[in-house]
């Protein structure tokens, strides 16, 4: 496989150190590397501090404001426009890689369809498509009619070709790799002061004790609520 383009939707008012860390690592494994921004209409706006922090990681940004529509089918419609590889890793920043082989692996293949499973749904949060297949589908990432987000997309895909799981390629979670479900919902709801309704608290808590822990750059705004995520129990 040539190296696959990455694309990311960013909510403009959350951090992920982890995976920023993770991608500074790691690199050398994409093509281009494609963030693109999703307004959340708060009262406050990391996107400067994060263009800024990864300013020396060779990132292509991008936005969906002024777009309508589904919010993640308007941000993956304006990264898309900068694709140029001819596969394409869809992921999310809650999608945490501890076995850098997985990147590997995926490398040494070309399957034109890679990613796991939650429930019966293959999951947008790490999913590796040729670009030419996704091409022949309906194109429309969001959710509505049934289905959640990339759910269309998928019907059309396995009406062609079957997927290949991370399990398959060797990988187990939460060994390998690991899908931390409702992170950025975790984080609103923090901000709301909904802490009683945080998700898995306590694994909650950890990821921000492992993102407070790395030598990376931190925003000051957003180093607040790492530390009150941390000590949630």
């Amino acid at each position: 496989m040539t190296r696959p383009d990455l694309v990311v939707v960013a909510p403009d008012h959350v951090d992920y150190p982890l995976w920023r860390s993770f991608l500074r690592e790691n690199r050398s494994s994409f093509g281009n590397v494609i963030v693109s921004f999703s307004p959340s209409n708060r009262n406050y706006s990391l996107v400067h501090f994060v263009r800024q922090a990864m300013q020396h990681d060779d990132i292509i940004f991008t936005s969906s404001a002024g777009l309508t529509g589904d919010w993640r089918d308007a941000a993956i419609r304006a990264a898309l426009a900068c694709v140029s590889s001819d596969h394409i890793l869809f992921m999310e920043q809650d999608f945490l890689v501890w076995n850098t082989r997985l990147l590997a692996s995926i490398l040494a293949t070309d399957l034109p369809a890679i990613g796991f499973c939650e429930g019966s749904r293959w999951h947008p949060g790490f999913m590796c498509l040729k670009k030419d297949l996704l091409a022949l589908t309906c194109m429309d990432f969001g959710a509505g009619d049934g289905f959640d987000h990339f759910g269309k997309i998928t019907r059309d895909l396995l009406q062609r070709i079957s997927f290949v799981s991370l399990e398959q390629l060797g990988f187990s979670s939460p060994k390998d790799w690991e899908h931390l479900a409702g992170l950025t919902n975790n984080y609103d709801r923090l901000l709301m002061g909904s802490v009683d309704t945080i998700s898995s608290p306590a694994r909650f808590a950890l990821y921000n004790q492992q993102a407070l822990a790395l030598k990376i750059e931190q925003s000051p705004f957003f180093l607040q609520i790492l530390q009150q995520a941390g000590r949630l129990r």
